[in-house]
């Protein structure tokens, strides 16, 4: 009988995992939101008190939940803003606001009555989102742009971006003493990127006197970048956990992750039309297209190891937490390879250095605080703060040769969660817990997306034409606010 009990919530589970939807943004290492204690505690929870995500945090920590369980959490919604100041010329200001619904958390942690001193966990959840949507439309006079021509100046700029993390795991934590636990989690990632971003700069001159002998009347310079990508990777968790009276430690050793398959899919193209150079002289007309599919791609997640403290005041009825986590560097490498096809299909070859796209991550620490209260036995108040530092590192001398790279596109921040929620116990069986968190980045002097003003007919640094230089001058801005919850169901 109690084994039919138990495949029952394993069948409710399994079917929970199918609804699960989630999403990323790579340079940020703690953006996760899982919408659950740990969240709501500021991911604070190395030492203790992670609960159903025991197995990310630390899996030791498995062992500290005494009953079986199943989980699910999701976000009522997510309102993400962000603001690009200065983004296409001067006092041009674009920004992108998303409004999110999505499912986040789904756990399953099972206590075997014949070994006690072992628990399990099966999890799905997202390790976090990103999308991004920036359009604007310019439109001038050329005499008024000072162009030595007449007519009309238009230019265009178009980037959407997605970027999504699913993962899933097995864990198991062992309690050997009545101080010492440790764990164990092997998780699988799958990484997806969707962008694409066209830009265009149009002059149509007008009159019967054209100002350049034998010139057409229409003159064009165009960008476009399509890439779609997929990547699974698996990584292994180790933990330990040792339990004072009062107080507990947690270590956590993430090891970095190993490419299992994946591909990636990407059109470029550049080119302009009836153009001339600053002193008058026509330029030949210049196209350039690639397009490939089934190449090589990777997204690495580097090694890392946290270390948390858990303080417990049962006098007080109060827990303190803290946690700290430190990301190794990623030396830049081709997160894009088009020199090699995937090993399932033809391989692909190109000299182009326009179509191999380099990522890299700085070293990096985050820190976070936690606090709980509880003030009846059926209610508990959570806060929490975390920092969020931005791990983007790629030197200028790996995108020199690609103006027009995607990651030259990419504004990234170091952010800052705040947090804060309760806890709902009912009849000792059902947990429900909701929350609010606020995140806040900031981010100065940033290469201008393309510069729709102090026009030039032809700019031989980057290869451009009837634009401006970007200049370092874009401030980039960002605050999210989401409303989440979740629910425990205790069984036994």
């Amino acid at each position: 009988m109690k084994e039919t009990f138990t495949k029952r919530y394993l069948l409710v589970f399994v079917m929970l995992l199918g609804g699960v939807t989630l999403f990323a943004q790579p340079a940020n290492y703690w953006s996760n939101s899982f919408n659950s204690e740990a969240s709501l505690l500021g991911g604070a929870v190395v030492g203790g008190g992670s609960n159903i995500t025991s197995i990310y945090y630390n899996p030791a920590n498995i062992a500290e939940i005494k009953e079986s369980n199943i989980a699910f959490n999701s976000s009522l919604f997510k309102l993400q803003y962000e603001k690009y100041d200065n983004a296409f010329g001067d006092e041009r200001t674009v920004s992108n606001p998303v409004f999110k619904v999505e499912p986040r958390f789904a756990s399953l942690i099972l206590r075997p009555k014949k070994h006690p001193k072992i628990s399990w966990q099966m999890a799905v959840f997202s390790r976090d989102f990103y999308s991004l949507y920036l359009y604007d439309t310019y439109s001038e006079s050329a005499k008024k742009l000072g162009l030595a021509a007449s007519g009309t100046y238009s230019g265009s700029f178009n980037l959407r971006g997605t970027y999504s993390d699913y993962w899933a795991g097995l864990g198991a934590s062992y309690q050997i003493n009545d101080h010492l636990y440790m764990g164990f989690s092997l998780l699988g990632s799958l990484k997806n990127m969707y962008y694409t971003n066209r830009r265009q700069t149009v002059l149509e001159q007008s009159g019967n006197e054209l100002q350049f002998a034998n010139r057409q009347d229409l003159s064009v310079w165009s960008a476009y970048d399509w890439i779609n990508f997929w990547d699974i990777r698996m990584l292994v968790k180790i933990g330990l956990r040792y339990k004072l009276k009062n107080t507990s430690f947690g270590l956590n050793l993430t090891s970095p992750s190993v490419k299992i398959m994946g591909y990636a899919h990407l059109k470029l193209e550049h080119s302009y039309l009836n153009i001339v150079d600053n002193q008058g002289e026509p330029i030949p007309n210049f196209i350039e297209q690639y397009a490939a599919d089934y190449v090589y791609c990777q997204v690495k997640d580097p090694f890392s190891a946290s270390f948390g403290i858990t303080h417990y005041q049962p006098e007080k009825k109060q827990q303190f937490y803290f946690s700290t986590e430190f990301f190794a560097g990623l030396k830049p490498y081709k997160m894009i390879d088009p020199t090699r096809g995937h090993s399932l299909f033809a391989d692909v070859v190109t000299d182009s250095p326009k179509a191999t796209i380099y990522y890299g991550n700085k070293p990096i620490l985050n820190i976070g605080f936690g606090y709980l209260k509880k003030l009846k036995p059926e209610f508990e108040i959570m806060f929490g703060f975390k920092t969020d530092f931005n791990s983007y590192n790629i030197p200028k001398s790996f995108i020199r040769d690609n103006s027009e790279s995607i990651f030259k596109q990419y504004v990234s921040s170091d952010l800052y969660h705040l947090s804060g929620g309760a806890n709902f116990i009912f009849l000792n069986k059902l947990k429900i817990n909701t929350g609010l968190e606020l995140t806040y980045g900031q981010n100065n002097s940033n290469r201008q997306f393309i510069n729709f003003t102090d026009i030039k007919w032809y700019n031989p640094e980057d290869n451009t034409a009837l634009q401006g230089l970007r200049g370092n001058d874009m401030d980039y801005s960002t605050l999210n606010i989401g409303l989440f919850f979740g629910f425990t169901y205790i069984f036994k």
